[in-house]
């Protein structure tokens, strides 16, 4: 993730908050928390207890370290209290691929990634991050809604600017994005695939931008997560 890079790298070419204008956020993304359906475990709490009695035996996939999956994956387990094993892939697909046919446990990843598999009955979704429950999984619970308070791992995008554009482009820009995320069929797009219309202007993005920047180098330093 953009904020969280200046935590994972020791040698970053640029400074993810200096180097850049926040334009606009445009949307968010649910992270839901899956595992292989052979794994005994039908909820979130099962699975917590189920990996708390096997500390170190029960792994996830990331599509590579310091990629967001592991990031977020490291922050349940943080917040769950598990010790669990990080199984890096070299893409999400592969990653996804080896939960489904048993060769790892679990996967902590955006919907729209896990979607086709858990439509196939081939991963078995538990919960999902987020203060809502996702459409297209309306039966699967927010992680909040079964305790695991704080699991604030949405992915989130937006439009940034090199340092110096001009404050006349970036605004104008950033007028234009709100008026197309407000129109009921760009919503309805973003909503198929399952993604939310998250607009927020230069200003507040700029904002969100630091919480989220100190929220990621946090966990960073606590877990003593490094990327090469």
């Amino acid at each position: 993730p953009h904020t969280a890079n200046s935590s994972l790298y020791k040698k970053l070419p640029y400074n993810p908050l200096k180097d850049f204008i926040p334009v606009a956020r445009i949307g968010t993304a649910s992270q839901v928390i899956s595992v292989f359906p052979g794994l005994p475990v039908k909820t979130l709490p099962e699975l917590i207890e189920y990996a708390k009695a096997r500390p170190g035996q029960v792994n996830y996939v990331s599509s590579g370290v310091g990629s967001s999956q592991h990031l977020v994956s490291e922050m349940f387990a943080n917040l769950a209290g598990l010790q669990l094993v990080h199984i890096p892939y070299k893409g999400a697909g592969a990653a996804l691929a080896d939960v489904a046919a048993g060769h790892a446990q679990i996967s902590v990843g955006t919907v729209v990634q896990a979607l086709p598999l858990i439509k196939g009955e081939r991963l078995r979704p538990l919960a999902v991050s987020g203060a809502k429950r996702q459409a297209v999984i309306p039966d699967t619970p927010t992680a909040i809604e079964i305790g695991l308070k704080g699991f604030d791992a949405d992915n989130w995008w937006g439009i940034l600017a090199p340092t110096g554009t001009p404050a006349e482009l970036t605004q104008k820009l950033s007028v234009t994005l709100a008026d197309i995320l407000s129109k009921p069929e760009t919503i309805k797009k973003m909503s198929d695939e399952s993604a939310t219309v998250a607009y927020l202007g230069s200003e507040a993005f700029a904002k969100f931008m630091e919480i989220e920047s100190i929220k990621w180098a946090q966990l960073v330093k606590q877990l003593k997560l490094q990327a090469e």
